[in-house]
């Protein structure tokens, strides 16, 4: 009868290479008759694999961006909101001396910190999110980039993401804030002292 063999490679990258020395071995202990072959799968199931990942990135890119753009809506209400209920502040500001370039660098660097306090609410909360989903599959966290051995299959978050997102995070959250300010920092302080 047929004997069958089981391998397993744990790096998808160095199939080829580890079915080279599996076959090496092979052909010793057959006094060099090649007198078996190979049945293997990781390339229909890395094709299924990597198309998944990339509907994943895909769909996870868009959520992304569209999270960023309702904070950035978010952050802009809160600002003009905050330009509204300061007119008269605002008016005397300018009345006493202030400058449009500094009403406009008060404004800017309060959405500036806005964002960088929503950024952090979301690192936060993305690490609550893998502890649980790492409890909910009882799998094992890691966070930066860690070896395959240690981690396996478990959900990570990696420094290069969480430093992109925070980036992205930032920059939306100074972009948000720029019309705000020049709309503050145009603002007639006439006008301004007159509101209610």
């Amino acid at each position: 009868g047929l004997t069958q063999i089981g391998f397993k490679v744990f790096d998808a990258t160095r199939v080829e290479e580890a079915m080279q020395q599996v076959r090496s071995v092979l052909l010793r202990t057959h006094d060099g008759i090649e007198d078996f072959n190979f049945n293997y799968f990781v390339g229909r199931w890395r094709d299924d694999i990597e198309t998944r990942t990339r509907d994943a990135r895909v769909s996870g890119g868009m959520i992304a961006g569209m999270s960023l753009l309702v904070g950035g809506i978010g952050i802009m209400n809160i600002m003009f909101a905050s330009i509204n209920e300061r007119l008269r502040e605002i008016g005397t500001c300018k009345a006493i001396g202030a400058t449009p370039f500094s009403i406009f660098v008060q404004f800017l660097v309060e959405a500036t910190v806005l964002a960088i306090i929503g950024t952090i609410g979301g690192i936060a909360a993305s690490y609550l999110l893998l502890d649980l989903l790492t409890w909910a599959t009882s799998g094992q966290i890691a966070v930066g980039n860690s070896s395959s051995d240690s981690v396996g299959n478990a959900p990570m978050i990696t420094s290069s993401s969480m430093l992109l997102a925070a980036v992205f995070g930032l920059t939306v959250g100074v972009l948000a804030g720029l019309f705000p300010a020049v709309k503050a920092a145009g603002l007639s302080p006439i006008e301004a002292l007159r509101s209610e």
